[in-house]
């Protein structure tokens, strides 16, 4: 089994802190979908996932009882002109 460097034990925990912060995201949506920002495609909102450089879009769907992930984006990715 090879052993990880430091920096490799480090970054480990940074991903695994992101993912725990974006899934922490998604669960307070379910609780409360109005949370986010309206954006400028109509029904569609976004959440900044705190202390990270993600950004949740998403829409609710009230009459399904439910929210639709729409997509997760790095901020220092350009966002597509078509969903």
């Amino acid at each position: 089994m090879m052993k990880l460097s430091s920096s490799q034990k480090m970054r480990k925990i940074l991903l695994y802190l992101v993912v725990q912060r974006i899934k922490d995201s998604i669960d307070l949506l379910s609780e409360n979908p109005s949370l986010g920002h309206p954006r400028r495609i109509p029904g569609t909102h976004e959440l900044i996932v705190p202390n990270t450089r993600y950004i949740i879009h998403y829409r609710v769907r009230p009459r399904l009882k439910r929210i639709e992930i729409l997509r997760i984006f790095h901020t220092s990715r350009k966002q597509p002109n078509r969903w």
